[in-house]
């Protein structure tokens, strides 16, 4: 069932500076009480509204378990990344990936999800106050998880976990510090030290980097579009998820031998989806992820919050496995901007 809300993006987005927040809040919580008292227990945020909520947080609500969806988001994000780079005959396990925003929550399970799968990553700033240290720790984060995959044997499935593996003095250092709450940081030291300009994932506050990679994940928190035509290499996967977006909607026209896209579009099992009148972009047997993930959580009798507040690549594995166990997988690639 769907508790539609009488605005638009752009006045969200406004509400997004402080104007009028806490007003749409109080909207968005009483859409959920209305869903409540029908007799839902689950209730999914989409488009700006968990945003505005900061991922739910805001909405206090007993009795109802609440998502953002962007578990299940970011999986098919990832999968409409992967199904694009087939596509062109990308091999991710050779290609290089670039991440940017990644100091952002989202931003940076999507380049811990890639870091398993590519052969080079960039973690990509703004270059603002502070945002070399907040860029160190989605580094260390994803080397933390890289190190422990490692000690546990767990690697097979982890190219990062295998190639570092390979490097004089990893294994005996993440033996020694596996129980380290600074593991991470030790880790991305040690192979900044040792592999150089050369190391596997690398952090930049300059957009160049971008011309070299194959795959772009674009998740920064900017006002306006700051990339175009000219920072992408030949024949590179774009997705952009940012809120608003990152790159000049100029792009497809200018550069046709890009793919650009903003996500996977989930195929449900049995055909069913949204009525006609409401699909928008959407076709038969469509949903969003942010919908869909709604829908798994009901279908799995799933009482308790999920996707809500920060994520990490560990929940959107397990919204994947469940989409998976209950038929649902990506459809289409989401190409048009629906917000």
């Amino acid at each position: 069932t769907l508790y539609p809300l009488c605005t638009d993006s752009d006045t969200m987005t406004d509400c997004l500076q402080g104007e009028g927040l806490e007003r749409m809040r109080r909207e968005i919580a009483e859409r959920v009480g209305d869903a409540r008292g029908d007799g839902s227990r689950v209730a999914g945020l989409g488009m700006y509204t968990s945003i505005l909520t900061n991922n739910c947080q805001s909405i206090e609500l007993p009795g109802i378990a609440l998502t953002s969806g962007n578990a299940l988001t970011i999986g098919m994000g990832i999968e409409a990344i992967r199904r694009s780079c087939a596509e062109r005959g990308i091999e991710l396990a050779q290609a290089t990936a670039a991440v940017v925003g990644a100091a952002g929550n989202i931003a940076s399970t999507y380049a811990g999800l890639l870091s398993e799968q590519v052969g080079r990553l960039w973690l990509l700033g703004s270059g603002r106050e502070g945002s070399p240290r907040r860029l160190a720790r989605t580094a260390a984060r994803i080397h933390a998880e890289a190190a422990r995959a490692l000690h546990a044997g767990r690697d097979a499935d982890d190219l990062l976990a295998r190639r570092i593996g390979a490097v004089p003095g990893v294994r005996d250092l993440v033996d020694a510090h596996i129980d380290s709450a600074d593991l991470g940081e030790r880790v991305f030291a040690h192979l900044e030290a040792t592999l150089g300009e050369h190391n596997f994932v690398r952090v930049a506050v300059d957009t160049a980097c971008l011309r070299e990679a194959q795959v772009v994940v674009c998740a920064a928190n900017a006002p306006r579009a700051f990339l175009g035509a000219d920072d992408f290499a030949p024949q590179a996967v774009v997705c952009d998820i940012a809120v608003p977006l990152n790159v000049d909607q100029d792009l497809p026209a200018q550069r046709p031998d890009i793919a650009y896209l903003h996500g996977g579009i989930v195929r449900t099992p049995m055909g069913d989806g949204l009525p006609p009148h409401v699909r928008a972009y959407l076709g038969e047997g469509e949903l969003y992820a942010c919908m869909a993930e709604s829908v798994l959580m009901g279908l799995s009798g799933m009482r308790e919050h999920y996707s809500y507040g920060d994520i990490d690549r560990d929940q959107v594995r397990r919204m994947l496995a469940l989409a998976h166990a209950h038929g649902f997988g990506l459809g289409g690639i989401k190409t048009a901007n629906s917000l």
